[in-house]
Parts: structure tokens; C-alpha cells; sequence
């Protein structure tokens, strides 16, 4: 074990560790490029490491002799900077250690190897260096370690390394010619030191290799193409210098917002503008640029008559706030005559006109208000049946689409199916399947079409919540939803504002306001317009709002706590008032955690039931979001909950662990749908509320064919459809079919509340008046693929932010995923006769994709795919002006 303490086992480890890290770095991008060019450019992958291993070194050492002190590489990551990011990086601790471990392993038999090999290569540098000084200085210079010609080891406390042997790169020729061939290899010798002698015969070989390598390295660094090469050059350790990256000019910033023109001008020009039409539609016509057509500017002035008359504006409201123009954007909830941006950029003579979001001038917004109700729905609507005094929304985590519900012989069953090996297996998992999650299929309607081998139905399973709804009733079920983004907490920003979050890392939503007024905002605007009655025999239209939220997980995450109380919540129950109520006990199974910061959602049962309770007996309307936390990584079950192999596994064999993990937390998510149904019909509320269930995002695992698990930068569909359902027992059956996202929740809703005759006169005059600026179309109507020539663009934000964005349209099969802060590649795919896409088509640049999009994919998809690059470029940055993102205005 002496080699432990040995310089060579230090360097062997250091050595392994890296070219680890970028041996897995090159085999990620091996198929992205190219087999020529990566032989070609392989040398100069490497050369960056090299030099910025040394000279991190000499840094840390230069440091210590200008201060005193040590370098701190800090670690700016925003992970690092909360107690509960850390716990979600320790989570895959364990993967670490075991990493460590074998890294520690490896350097064992090899470390002297490297080391000498490694040595001798510094050693033929220092010799050329002192080669040439010596010729132009006319003397010889002697340094210890380092002699003309020879490069001896370091002192080792390894037995097998303490040899005085010395070693030249030079000499090896001349050393191979001159001694005598050894015992059992004499004719190899033999060749090899005729080799030698031939070399040797050339003038000044020992340089002109070098001086050749030196000119490859050089030509091939300077000529190949900056993507993806520079990507393949970096890995650790100087992949750890991102983390001093600063931060980018924020003046430069600005003006990158204010100067983002439209890409495509004729799609906006005067002949495609609309007119007012109505009390409530005001037109649209959009400029290129941030001046403002007539319309727009009417709109940006015009003034509501439906505000409060005393108190303050809820938050969300800005740009309607007649104090907006003088006290800047924040109007009457200033502080102070006027709000001084922190940034000041005096070089930047434009002037952001209209901070807040103007619908006039948005040339996305593509609105179905102008269209009549779906058929199925209207009759319900307009004759009174359909009451909605009370909405609940239930937020699913990692709820993907093809498991809301699972249907036998979908893309999903069959890949679980040819997962398990043996036809016994397989009926097996697929007599589990089909008792999974019985409720959701009653939720969304969708048959689930469950037999065995013998096209025998299995036995029903035994449902814990009975429907009451009628056959033919139970609400719209959208078949095929795609997220507003793929990390938590955007999400839930999505959902509850109907605005599109910033592709920017982490929720800085939170820093900000949402530049639409999300639904817990607008329930607070209804209740100070009207007088807060609360007798029995008032009409239900007339009662006050209540707004809630429940959770059994974190709220301090990410700064959501920060985000909910820009919301306006009026009762919160999350992991932190849960641990400080009296009825929490650690000893009970409900009182222990089940991943990093969640508690098993039953927990919650006694305080939903109590916030039902009191909010009816006063007679109030509720308002309540419920978001679930079991279907999180790492996908834990309160003790002495069955587990099932959904994916059959042999042995210690543990690949498809996760995979059957997360099927065991939908099983166990059905049955908490199933109670939280049954809660409503206990407190004799279901006939009277809307359910509306939406996941927050998938989740791809490497078992379904991503090639690669979470949602962390990760392109694979799984993560970007999911579930999305408005229940309510009185609305007929609708299987709604449209490349929408979840950003219509909102003004859908808003719809249902409307046309269901469910809020009073004035509400309802608000609400016409506000679900005309939501970007997202109302699904109760049929859905605007295009208007003219314009699509109906979807975009999702890429976990964790700023990475990459995803885009796709209603009228189109394709998808796209395109780079933004991050060196990935651009990829297309076709969603529909693709679906688990298995055949991407994936390049470097648009110009090299539009060539392979055209090839596989044809004409038009070309096309698209050059409309949609340049359209999501402009959203992104256009997401970051409406949320004030670092923003000049006050």
C-alpha cells in the first residue's frame, strides 16, 4: 500500500480522473460529428486541458505569492446556494462515491505507466527549450532533473519506480539501434532498430517531428469549424471555470431587448391587421420594431372601468394602474413618486416604450374568442347545467401524457412489454399495468383496453372512488398538451399565470412579477370590486373568493415561497406549516419523508378537509391548487406500501430500478386522485367544482429510449407532453386534439367561468375583458392552428433555463429543440409518426439542419424549421422584456 503515498499514484489519479471525465465527454459527441474530422481534430482536443492544468497551478501558486492567501474556485452554481439544492445534488451522491472509487482503482496498475510516459514528454519539452537556448547562448545549461538529452524520474516511494534508469524521447531511436536485442525478441528488435538507424541517418529528425506536430496542432486549431469542436476541447478541469464567468453586460443586454425586431415582417405588415370588434377585442397590429401602431398605442393608454374605486391594485395588475405613467411600473404599489432601476446605461438612447405586455402588438397572439363554443360543449354551458362555484387544481409532478392513463398497445406499453423478456413476464406486467390507475381513466375518459394473451379483459380492479357523472359526462381531456417548461417551478408559473416563463436558469420569475395577472390575482380583484356578502341566501355568484395552496413538499425551493406571495394566496399549507402544526408527528409513517423534500401527500387530508369545511360554512367560493409530489425523483413510497417489478429484473440486476419506481408512484398517484375525488363528494362539493389536472412536466427515463434520464437539458418528448384534463360532471365527454400548452389553463377557465353563467355581471365583464390578452387559445373552443399565414407557436423552456428551448406548432407534426446559452445541437422530430423519437434529425447549424430536415423530413419541413429558429430566438429574448428581466424601466 506504500504506493499510496507516492508523487506517481497522485499524478496516476489526476491523469485517470481526467481523461475519464473527457473520454466520456468526447463519446457523448462522437456521432455528432463527422468520423474524419474527429480523428482529424482529436489532438486538439485535448490540448486546452493540458494547458489549463498547468496553468491552473501556476494561478494558485501566483496567487499565494501577490496575497498570502489561497484561491477559492467557488462554486457559483445556484444549486449550491440553498439548503435543499444541495440535498438535490446529494441525492445522486452515492453514483459519486462509487465513481471516486473506481477512479482511485484504476490509477493503481497504471499510475508509474503514466507517470513516466507523462514525465518523459515534459522532459523532451524542457530538453528542446534548453536545446535552443544553448545554441543561441553558446553555452550549456544543467538544471536538476532535466539534463540535455535525458529525463530522470522523480524520487517514488514505489520499489518498481526508484530506478536511476533515465529516459529520452530522442534517444529512443539511437538507444534501440545501439543495444543489443534481448533474449526471445530478436527479430523484433532487429526491425525495429533497422527502423531506428534510419531515422537516425536524418538530419535533425529529433526537430522536425516536432516542429510537424507543432504546425498540425496549429492549422487544425486555427481552420476547424468553432461547433462543436471548441465543445469537444473542454472538459475538466476546464469545464470548472464557467463558474467565474461574469456576468453578461447589462447595458449590451438592454439593448439586445430593446432592438429585437419580428424576424419575418410580411407576416405583420398593415394588410394583415385587425380592427376592433366588440366591447372587449381591440385589435392587433404589430410592428417590427417596438414603435407602436395606432392600435397599440390605444391600447397602452386606454383605461379600465372596472378597477377598485379604494385600496390598492393587486399585484398583476400594473398596466392597467392609471398611477403607471407617473409612478412608474409598479403604479400605486410604489413606493416613493418614482422607481430608479439600479442599472443605468446613459449610451443607450432607445427608450423601452411599453414595459408590460401589449396584445395589440404581439404578431404570436393568435386568439379563438371569435369562435363559437365546440358543439358538444354549448348546450351544457348555455342551459345552466354546468355550475362552477369552486375550482381546484391539481398540479401533477412529473405526470407524462402517455401514463394520464396508460392504454394497452400504445408507443409506452409496448416498449415496457419488450422490456420484460419472457412471455410469462409479460403477462404478468400486464395484468399490473392494467390495475395502475384505474381512477385517471375514469378522470379523462380515455379507455385504458387492458386484455391478456387471449384478448380476455382482466377483472376490474377494485375502485376506491365511485363516478357519479352521468355516461357521456365528466369534461375535456387534451390529448396532447406540451409543457410551458420543464423544470418545476416555471411550470407552476405557467399554469397559474397563463404567461410564458424566461428561458433563463432557475426561477428568477420570482425576482420579478408576472407580466400577465395570474388566477389567484384576478380571484383578489373580483373579491374588492364587490361587497363582501356572505348570507345563506345570496347567490353563489355574489360570495367572496378564498385562494389556497397544499403541498406536502418544500415551498422555500427556488424561491417559490418568494413567488407565492406575489400570488396572493390566502391560506398556505406546505412542508413548513405542516412540521409546526399540532397534528405532526414524526413516528407516523405519514410523518416521514419519502424523497428530499416531500412528506407523503395524505398528510394533507385533515387540512384540505378543514379549509372545505370553513370556507363553505362561510359561504365563500374556493379557489384551491394542490401540488403533488410523490412522482419526484427519487420516487419514494410511505413504508408498507406494495411494490411491484413492473420491468422484470434477474439478480442484482437493478437497470430498470428507477423506471419501476416512478410506475409505482403513479399507481400510488391514482389512488390519491381517487381520495382527493371522494374528499369533494364527502363535503357534497363535486356537482358545483371544476377539477382541473395539469402535469408540471415529464420525465424521460433511459428505459423508453432517451438515452438519457430528467429533465435537467434533456430533449427526449417524454419530458414536454403531459396530462391535462378539465373535470367537472356536468360537462359533456371531449377528447381534445390540438398541439396546445398548458399556458391555455388560464384562459380557459376563464371561459368555462364566463359561459357557464358562474360569475356575476360585473365578474363577468372582467373577465371578458382580461382572457382577451392571454397568448393562449380557450379550449373549449376549436383550436386556431394557424391565422393567415402566422402558426400557433408553442414553446417550452428547457430545465434548468437558459440551455435550450423547445418549440412546435399546431398545424405541424414536427418539434424542434434549438440551443440558446448552451453549445448543443439543433434537432428535429416528428411527434406523430415518431413518437418516441427514435429517428432525430440533429446538426451544429441551421443551415446544416435545413439540408438534413429537408432530406428526411421533405420540403415543407425545411421550411418550418427555418421559420421556427429565428421565431423562438426573437421569443426568448422578447420573454425576458415583459418579465422585466434585469429591466430599465421603473
Amino acid at each position: 500500500m506504500c504506493f499510496l503515498f507516492s508523487v506517481s499514484y497522485v499524478f496516476g489519479v489526476f491523469f485517470v480522473s481526467v481523461i475519464a471525465s473527457k473520454l466520456l465527454h468526447l463519446w457523448t459527441h462522437f456521432f455528432t460529428v463527422p468520423a474524419s474530422a474527429f480523428i482529424l481534430y482529436l489532438p486538439t482536443f485535448f490540448l486546452f486541458d493540458l494547458l489549463i492544468s498547468i496553468g491552473g497551478s501556476a494561478s494558485q501558486l501566483g496567487f499565494f505569492v501577490k496575497t498570502g492567501g489561497e484561491l477559492d474556485w467557488r462554486d457559483a452554481t445556484a444549486y449550491a446556494t440553498s439548503k435543499e439544492g444541495l440535498k438535490v445534488l446529494f441525492s445522486g451522491s452515492e453514483a459519486v462515491i462509487a465513481c471516486g472509487i473506481v477512479l482511485l482503482i484504476i490509477a493503481i496498475p497504471i499510475h508509474g505507466i503514466f507517470y513516466r510516459a507523462f514525465g518523459a514528454f515534459v522532459g523532451a519539452i524542457g530538453e528542446s527549450i534548453l536545446s535552443v537556448y544553448s545554441y543561441f547562448r553558446s553555452f550549456r545549461v544543467r538544471i536538476p532533473g532535466i539534463q540535455r538529452g535525458r529525463y530522470s524520474a522523480l524520487k517514488n516511494a514505489d520499489t518498481d519506480l526508484e530506478s536511476t534508469d533515465t529516459y529520452s524521447m530522442d534517444e529512443d531511436f539511437r538507444s534501440s539501434a545501439e543495444n543489443p536485442p534481448r533474449a526471445g525478441g530478436e527479430k523484433l528488435a532487429t526491425v525495429r532498430g533497422k527502423i531506428a538507424r534510419f531515422f537516425a541517418r536524418i538530419p535533425f529528425f529529433s526537430w522536425l517531428w516536432k516542429i510537424a506536430l507543432a504546425l498540425f496542432l496549429m492549422l487544425t486549431l486555427i481552420f476547424r469549424p468553432a461547433k462543436p469542436y471548441d465543445l469537444l476541447s473542454i472538459t475538466l478541469p476546464v469545464s470548472m471555470l464557467d463558474v467565474f464567468a461574469p456576468e453578461p453586460d447589462f447595458c449590451q443586454a438592454q439593448r439586445s431587448l430593446i432592438q429585437n425586431a419580428f424576424p419575418f415582417p410580411d407576416l405583420i405588415n398593415n394588410s394583415t391587421w385587425k380592427q376592433p370588434d366588440g366591447e372587449y377585442f381591440r385589435g392587433w397590429a404589430p410592428l417590427v420594431n417596438k414603435d407602436m401602431s395606432p392600435l397599440g398605442e390605444a391600447y397602452r393608454n386606454h383605461s379600465v372601468d372596472w378597477l377598485p374605486e379604494k385600496g390598492d391594485l393587486p399585484r398583476g395588475f400594473f398596466r392597467f394602474d392609471p398611477k403607471r405613467f407617473k409612478n412608474g411600473y409598479h403604479g400605486s404599489l410604489s413606493k416613493g413618486s418614482t422607481i430608479i432601476s439600479e442599472h443605468k446605461c446613459p449610451q443607450v438612447s432607445l427608450q423601452e416604450k411599453d414595459p408590460y405586455y401589449n396584445p395589440v402588438q404581439d404578431p404570436l397572439k393568435i386568439t379563438n374568442l371569435d369562435t363559437d363554443i365546440l358543439p358538444t360543449l354549448k348546450e351544457a354551458l348555455g342551459n345552466g347545467d354546468v355550475k362552477i362555484k369552486h375550482v381546484v387544481f391539481i398540479l401533477m409532478e412529473s405526470l407524462r401524457a402517455d401514463f394520464w392513463p396508460l392504454q394497452q398497445g400504445s408507443h409506452t406499453h409496448s416498449l415496457i412489454m419488450d422490456l420484460n423478456k419472457s412471455d410469462k413476464e409479460k403477462e404478468a406486467a400486464n395484468e399490473r399495468l392494467s390495475w395502475m390507475m384505474p381512477h385517471i381513466e375514469k378522470i379523462t375518459g380515455l379507455k385504458q383496453g387492458f386484455t391478456d394473451k387471449n384478448g380476455k379483459p382482466y377483472a376490474k380492479p377494485n375502485y376506491t372512488w365511485h363516478d357519479q357523472a352521468e355516461e357521456g359526462f365528466g369534461g375535456i381531456n387534451v390529448a396532447t398538451a406540451y409543457t410551458a417548461a420543464t423544470m418545476s417551478t416555471k411550470s407552476y408559473c405557467a399554469n397559474h399565470c397563463g404567461a410564458y416563463p424566461m428561458p433563463v436558469e432557475k426561477f428568477a420569475e420570482a425576482d420579478t412579477d408576472s407580466y400577465q395577472p395570474c388566477l389567484p390575482q384576478i380571484l383578489s380583484m373580483l373579491n374588492k370590486v364587490k361587497t363582501n356578502t356572505s348570507s345563506d341566501d345570496a347567490d353563489f355568484r355574489d360570495l367572496q373568493w378564498k385562494t389556497a395552496l397544499f403541498e406536502a413538499e418544500i415551498e422555500e425551493y427556488d424561491r417559490q415561497e418568494k413567488f407565492d406571495a406575489k400570488l396572493g394566496f390566502q391560506h398556505i399549507i406546505t412542508k413548513k406549516q405542516l412540521e409546526h402544526h399540532w397534528r405532526f408527528n414524526e413516528s407516523d409513517v405519514l410523518g416521514k419523508k419519502i424523497n428530499y423534500f416531500a412528506y407523503p401527500e395524505p398528510i394533507l387530508m385533515p387540512h384540505l378537509q378543514d379549509f372545505i369545511t370553513n370556507t363553505t360554512a362561510n359561504n365563500q367560493r374556493m379557489w384551491l391548487t394542490h401540488f403533488t409530489s410523490t412522482t419526484h425523483h427519487a420516487w419514494g413510497l410511505p413504508e408498507g406500501t406494495p411494490y411491484y417489478d413492473y420491468v422484470s429484473h434477474t439478480g442484482m440486476n437493478k437497470v430498470h430500478d428507477n423506471f419501476n419506481r416512478y410506475l409505482n408512484t403513479l399507481r400510488w398517484h391514482d389512488g390519491w386522485m381517487a381520495s382527493l375525488m371522494n374528499l369533494l363528494d364527502d363535503q357534497g362539493i363535486a356537482n358545483e367544482t371544476l377539477v382541473v389536472f395539469a402535469g408540471d412536466h415529464g420525465h424521460s427515463f433511459k428505459d423508453d429510449g432517451a438515452g438519457k434520464e430528467g429533465t435537467y437539458e434533456n430533449q427526449f418528448i417524454s419530458n414536454y407532453r403531459v396530462g391535462l384534463t378539465f373535470r367537472h360532471p356536468h360537462l359533456p365527454r371531449v377528447q381534445y386534439d390540438a398541439n396546445t400548452t398548458t399556458i391555455s389553463i388560464l384562459p380557459t377557465i376563464l371561459d368555462l367561468l364566463i359561459n357557464s353563467g358562474s360569475l356575476n355581471e360585473k365578474d363577468t365583464h372582467i373577465a371578458s375583458d382580461l382572457v382577451q390578452d392571454y397568448e393562449g387559445q380557450s379550449l373549449i373552443r376549436p383550436y386556431k392552428k394557424t391565422d393567415g399565414d402566422r402558426r400557433a407557436w408553442t414553446f417550452s423552456v428547457v430545465n434548468s433555463g437558459a440551455g435550450m428551448l423547445g418549440v412546435t406548432s399546431a398545424d405541424v407534426p414536427w418539434r424542434l429543440v434549438i440551443p440558446l446559452n448552451k453549445v448543443i445541437e439543433y434537432r428535429v422530430t416528428d411527434a406523430v409518426n415518431d413518437p418516441m423519437e427514435l429517428k432525430p434529425v440533429a446538426a451544429w447549424s441551421p443551415e446544416e439542419l435545413e439540408t438534413q430536415v429537408r432530406s428526411a423530413f421533405g420540403d415543407e419541413a425545411a421550411q418550418w424549421a427555418n421559420e421556427a429558429i429565428p421565431i423562438a430566438q426573437w421569443w426568448a429574448l422578447e420573454r425576458q422584456r415583459l418579465w422585466r428581466y434585469h429591466s430599465l424601466s421603473a
